[in-house]
């Protein structure tokens, strides 16, 4: 709320873990410590998150709740609880991807938490809505598209040809890119 009352200036964080030094080259791409602390966040987390949501308990509870709430009712699920715990997962998961980037972006501004969200959003469309490996997919490929197309078209295009990927992608493929067929209600 401070940032809010002063204007919303960006705030720096000290680059703690010097993220633009070079660790390694791989075939001409050189891999920065931010790269690398990104990607060892992010596999543990989904195949976690994969795992407690196919395999115990609260998990299958929540995709039945996702799937049917008045059928996961009658199966004695309590729904409520499945969607606080699906919120606390969330809040969780948004909460370490937010520590995450402020140490590899080091400045921080109070609203950028906007755009990462409808990057996720559309990633989750792009991938097929319910489906975490497809989400991961469709974040793998705006991540893609993003640079390819800061470094070949301009920043200003960026979010133009990313949305323009999900358009085609919607026509291609209407449930995503790993979205599976579903059984309609009634």
């Amino acid at each position: 709320m401070g940032l809010l009352w002063n204007g919303g200036t960006e705030f720096g964080i000290p680059d703690l873990l010097h993220q633009s030094a070079s660790v390694f080259t791989l075939g001409g791409v050189t891999v920065q410590r931010g790269t690398i602390l990104a990607i060892g966040v992010m596999v543990p987390l989904v195949i976690l998150l994969n795992w407690f949501i196919n395999k115990t308990s609260p998990g299958r509870a929540m995709r039945a709740t996702a799937q049917d709430p008045e059928a996961a009712r009658l199966m004695g699920i309590n729904v409520d609880h499945s969607i606080s715990l699906a919120f606390m997962v969330g809040g969780m998961l948004a909460g370490a991807a937010g520590l995450v980037y402020a140490l590899y972006e080091t400045n921080i501004w109070y609203f950028q938490g906007f755009e990462a969200g409808l990057v996720a959003f559309t990633a989750a469309v792009m991938g097929g809505i319910g489906n975490i490996r497809g989400a991961v997919l469709g974040g793998l490929i705006i991540g893609c598209i993003q640079q390819l197309s800061d470094y070949r078209i301009g920043p200003q295009w960026t979010e133009a040809v990313v949305f323009g990927y999900l358009i085609l992608v919607m026509v291609l493929r209407p449930r995503g890119l790993l979205g599976e067929e579903t059984r309609e209600a009634g």
